[in-house]
């Protein structure tokens, strides 16, 4: 069979690296072009010697010197020099999630939960939508997200953008039996050194994999040759995975086919569609315009709290305080009820609802019986300022009693 021979990135063609200036992409195209020919089997099977006595870790220096401090990406999600995933089940909007991680690291914006400590460079390898689709998404996420002139300047130095539909295929194929690298493999390494990315983003990982899906031996090949091409590189990848959607669920191991890959990579951040217990405790009208997302797994930070987005124009998410605006209409319902009373209440019998007085309060809040709830609402009124508490003389003296009294009303 005749082998496809894979071009350099052209500047010459509108969709390759489409937030690059013209000087830029012939930069890169002529160190690609200049790169030294990779050996057939440099990745996939090195000829290395036998290792001598000097060259095993120094455990004596491991213990008597302090190790160098960790270095992140996105701080405790996304690790510098490190293999991830992203995983959420179609039409959660993975692309445009991994759109806007991308759009925070460039420019150093913290949005929601994502957190670079400062600018860095990302190549986004999309073999999933036209340039044309990717070309609308990130003209409404820079509206949406109001780019000021510095965020344009950094966009134009480190996001490298390139649109692969039927162009780039599978980093891996068979050979007889027997996994190995690709020509598109060599194609994204040398890319990648080209561009000197911190981050790559691979969208997404069903049209990349070429083995078999569910063989967990085929999964664990493929992601060492991202390790491989990250020890070489220091970039960090972040693999954009589908999850089938009957298990559209916040979860580490939701992921498609062989769970190795889930298993072997160094962290792994789930979206998930919001459910039905969801929409009811949020109030939600329209929950289907909306998405959670938590670092589920990390070999390196714990979980990090849920985080809810809206979808707004193209998909383009914004993160949105459900749970606060949730606690904020609850307070100002409880406040105005409390201001009406003649008399003041302590937090437990608040919490309770045992007085007489009470039971309208507690036909309001449908989830009453919930004593968490309560007790956020409660915490939220006192941290706002709508609720304070007073000592108050009890009747017939003896101990004073704290009660909470409405402020705002």
């Amino acid at each position: 069979m005749k082998k496809a021979v894979l071009k350099s990135i052209s500047p010459d063609k509108p969709d390759d690296f489409n937030l690059m200036t013209r000087a830029q992409a012939d930069e890169i195209d002529n160190k690609i072009k200049s790169a030294p020919k990779s050996k057939k089997k440099d990745i996939n099977q090195p000829n290395l010697p036998v290792v001598s006595p000097e060259q095993f870790a120094p455990i004596l220096d491991w213990i008597k010197n302090s190790p160098p401090e960790r270095k992140w990406i996105l701080d405790d999600m996304i690790p510098s020099s490190k293999v991830g995933v992203l995983s959420a089940a179609g039409g959660v909007g993975k692309s445009n999630l991994s759109n806007l991680i991308a759009f925070s690291i460039t420019t150093g914006r913290t949005i929601g939960p994502f957190k670079p400590p400062k600018a860095r460079r990302v190549f986004i390898l999309n073999v999933e939508d036209e340039a044309e689709d990717m070309w609308r998404r990130f003209h409404f996420l820079a509206k949406l997200y109001d780019v000021s002139s510095k965020d344009k300047k950094l966009i134009q130095k480190n996001l490298f953008i390139y649109p692969g539909v039927g162009k780039i295929g599978p980093l891996m194929e068979f050979e007889g039996n027997n996994p190995k690298p690709t020509v598109y493999a060599d194609w994204l390494k040398k890319s990648i050194i080209a561009s000197k990315p911190d981050l790559v983003i691979l969208d997404t990982k069903s049209r990349l994999y070429g083995l078999s899906e569910n063989d967990n031996d085929h999964n664990t090949r493929w992601l060492q040759l991202l390790e491989q091409i990250t020890t070489l590189t220091k970039c960090s990848f972040l693999i954009v995975h589908h999850v089938a959607k009957s298990r559209d669920e916040l979860s580490a191991s939701a992921g498609r086919g062989g769970s190795s890959l889930i298993d072997n990579s160094r962290f792994v951040i789930s979206a998930a569609s919001l459910n039905e217990q969801d929409a009811k405790d949020f109030e939600l009208d329209t929950p289907e315009n909306y998405f959670k997302l938590r670092l589920e797994k990390s070999s390196y930070a714990p979980k990090t709290p849920i985080y809810y987005f809206e979808r707004l124009n193209e998909g383009i998410p914004k993160c949105v305080e459900l749970k606060a605006e949730r606690l904020e209409r609850i307070a100002e319902l409880m406040v105005k009820f409390l201001a009406d009373q003649d008399k003041k209440f302590t937090r437990r019998e608040i919490i309770r609802g045992a007085k007489k007085e009470l039971k309208p309060l507690k036909e309001k809040l449908k989830d009453y019986k919930a004593v968490k709830n309560i007790n956020e609402v409660l915490d939220f009124a006192l941290k706002t300022g709508s609720l304070k508490e007073v000592d108050s003389k009890r009747e017939g003296g003896g101990r004073t009693r704290v009660e909470l009294e409405a402020v705002c009303y």
